[in-house]
């Protein structure tokens, strides 16, 4: 067993430079395990606390807890593959978010998550916003013959979330943008379908 508190400067986790990282860490049995290890990075803060286990160095395994504070969209969107597929509209969004969220899986050869073996909960913040050219929405605009959809501003919403079996399951939330009510619910894979429901 050996016990770390680290105070690291900057560390690189693949592509993803974690700053002014701090927590106790500790290492045993092939595994690594985390406790409130706090780092800035992508803009943002983030906190910590879980592990890796790679005693099955074939599928070594992943199970951490995530508090994220303040993190920039489009940061994430280019350096984080499970956000690419987890959350494809990030491409499309200038702010930054909060998110809270549980997440387990498998690892690859790059220690990057598998994303057919993720399972995660949990809630994204949107604290400041804007969604221009997403094809979705640009679609929904055309068939409603507006073009509010095309440029949206996005401010404090608070959506919850599930991943299971490939599908990002978005619970149903409530919206207003300029004087149109919406719910929104729905679902989509983390390959290329989706199935979304608006209620305006």
């Amino acid at each position: 067993k050996f016990d770390i508190n680290a105070e690291m400067d900057e560390i690189l986790y693949t592509n993803i430079p974690l700053r002014f990282m701090q927590g106790p860490l500790t290492l045993a049995d092939d595994a690594v395990v985390l406790s409130d290890v706090t780092a800035n990075t992508l803009g943002g803060q983030v906190s910590m606390e879980g592990g890796y286990d790679t005693k099955d160095h074939d599928n070594p395994k992943f199970d951490m807890k995530f508090d994220v504070a303040n993190m920039d969209f489009q940061e994430s969107f280019n350096s984080l593959n499970t956000f690419q597929a987890a959350a494809p509209i990030g491409k499309y969004i200038k702010g930054n978010y909060n998110t809270t969220l549980t997440m387990s899986g498998l690892l690859g050869k790059d220690m990057m998550p598998r994303l057919s073996s993720i399972s995660s909960d949990g809630f994204m913040q949107t604290l400041n916003g804007i969604i221009e050219g997403f094809p979705a929405l640009k679609a929904v605009g055309d068939k409603l013959g507006m073009d509010a959809f095309n440029k949206m501003e996005i401010k404090n919403t608070k959506n919850w979330f599930s991943i299971v079996d490939g599908k990002v399951e978005v619970k149903p939330f409530d919206y207003a943008f300029k004087g149109i009510d919406m719910n929104i619910s729905g679902w989509h894979g983390l390959e290329a379908d989706m199935d979304y429901d608006i209620k305006a």
